[in-house]
């Protein structure tokens, strides 16, 4: 299949048909930035999705399946002894039933996420991160955002979870950003982050 509409922000399907895992590859490796997991160092490319019956998910990590396969596979074999069967069961559920996600059979059109915070200022946040010598588990960095038209946002970072969209406030997008400062707040409405969906292609 040939898709009906590939520029530069979007690739779509032509008669409301779903992509192959070929074709959303091909745009994510052209036209998104990947970044990669602050633990496990796992890739994964952020983006906007449209489904065939025209939901839309503005907030979409598209991953590699067969990496989810061998992590679950030898976790799955770590815990097979019957003495820690309850635990085998318990990550079995875990990996199966606790995540948000999207099959990419269902997906009729991808674009670039305006809530994805760019790259950089992740990567930033994320130094400052450990600088301030916070724990990751249960801590968040409180920061500022600075748009390209001056204005500021007050945010929180977090790392585990991972921070990779943002909630913006109405008519702005993440690519606005120019700076971000650590440690610092504003006396108005903190943002924070976006609920993300995962995707696992076996082409990635």
């Amino acid at each position: 299949m040939t898709p009906g509409n590939v520029g530069i922000n979007v690739v779509q399907s032509q008669y409301g048909l779903t992509l192959t895992e070929e074709e959303i590859t091909r745009f994510l490796l052209a036209e998104v930035e990947p970044v990669f997991h602050f633990q496990t160092g796992e890739k994964s490319f952020r983006a906007a999705v449209r489904l065939s019956d025209g939901a839309y998910f503005p907030c979409v990590e598209f991953k590699s399946a067969s990496q989810l396969v061998d992590r679950s596979i030898h976790k799955f074999d770590e815990l097979k002894d019957e003495t820690v069967r309850r635990k085998y069961r318990d990550q079995v559920y875990i990996t199966l039933c606790l995540n948000n996600m999207i099959s990419p059979r269902c997906i009729c059109s991808v674009e670039r996420s305006s809530y994805a915070l760019p790259a950089n200022h992740r990567e930033l946040l994320r130094d400052a991160f450990d600088a301030f010598g916070l724990d990751i588990y249960g801590n968040y960095l409180s920061c500022v955002a600075v748009m390209d038209d001056g204005k500021k946002f007050y945010f929180s970072f977090t790392v585990d979870p991972e921070t990779n969209f943002l909630d913006l406030p109405d008519g702005y997008t993440a690519d606005q950003i120019i700076q971000v400062i650590p440690n610092r707040k504003l006396p108005q409405k903190q943002y924070s982050t976006r609920l993300p969906f995962a995707c696992y292609l076996s082409t990635l």
